[in-house]
């Protein structure tokens, strides 16, 4: 038995044929045959039923499966991180993030990371979590910063900070101080992003549960036109508190806190794949740059240790 039959018979399992898996592979069909033959023969036992629709597992290969995965995803840890330190970093460090926080979070820590690592390079992706989380999923985003997990069987996550939800309007028409309720909003012209948005779905069944409805008069997935809508008085937006705090200390807004809503961010990746020595420095600067940010923003919670 060694890896290559392993990881063979875990791609067989997982695309249900060997048409699929040998596509996925890149090796001819017969080879992996004789990889998945030469393994039962081993073990003394049938691993697969060959049926019309494909390949199914017997009770024998789904036990191997189960201790298998567990297996090659150490090995590849392990060659991973002392691969890592035995050359230097290099490489495309993929990652993801909700708009409103790109310019604040991720761009300080990656161009640290440049700066000590010439080598690596880097992409960035903005969208709002679902998108980001189905990115990571692809294979196409190393790691996300996101308002919610939507994949928890599939993605690990580290809990970043939680961010107060604000009500922000034109400047002198609502003043800083008591919270701002659900019913007061209701009354309100409303301008938000589009549900699947994690603070819109938030606000949409805290209304649901109120039985209450806003008064939405555009909606904007640009947190910059929202802003614009805004200071020409058009209208009130819902977003966490670092969005557009900033407009409210410049006296170009008003805002209040929402009650006591509040959205958690959170680093994700997928739990399948070992961390790579660049992910653990962006890991590690993004924790400095998230501390210093807690520390200038009042409606900020730090959950790091």
């Amino acid at each position: 038995m060694n890896v290559k039959q392993l990881r063979t018979f875990i791609c067989i399992a997982a695309e249900g044929a060997f048409t699929k898996a040998a596509a996925k592979l890149r090796v001819a069909q017969p080879a992996l045959s004789r990889q998945i033959s030469l393994l039962e023969e081993e073990l003394g036992t049938p691993l697969l039923i060959r049926h019309r629709r494909g390949v199914g597992l017997t009770d024998a290969g789904a036990a191997l499966l189960e201790r298998a995965r567990p297996v090659l995803l150490a090995m590849d840890r392990i060659q991973s991180e002392i691969g890592d330190y035995s050359a230097a970093l290099a490489g495309t460090l993929r990652i993801g993030c909700t708009p409103t926080l790109t310019s604040r979070l991720v761009v300080h820590p990656l161009r640290r990371i440049m700066e000590r690592f010439p080598k690596v390079g880097v992409q960035i992706q903005e969208g709002v979590s679902h998108q980001l989380c189905r990115a990571v999923l692809a294979d196409e985003l190393d790691t996300a910063i996101v308002s919610e997990n939507l994949a928890e069987t599939f993605l690990a996550a580290e809990a970043l900070f939680d961010e107060q939800v604000w009500l922000f309007g034109p400047a002198g028409k609502k003043r800083p101080g008591s919270k701002v309720t659900l019913q007061q909003i209701a009354k309100l012209p409303m301008i938000l992003a589009r549900s699947p948005q994690t603070t819109r779905r938030v606000i949409d069944h805290a209304l649901a549960r109120a039985k209450l409805k806003l008064n939405v008069v555009a909606e904007s997935d640009s947190i910059q036109a929202t802003r614009e809508f805004i200071l020409g008085g058009v209208g009130h937006t819902i977003a966490p508190y670092s969005a557009l705090i900033g407009d409210v200390e410049r006296g170009l807004m008003s805002g209040r806190q929402l009650q006591s809503y509040s959205i958690r961010r959170s680093l994700v990746r997928r739990n399948d794949r070992p961390m790579s020595r660049a992910f653990q420095e962006f890991r590690t600067v993004l924790a400095d740059e998230i501390r210093d940010f807690g520390r200038n923003l009042p409606g900020v919670t730090v959950m790091l240790n």
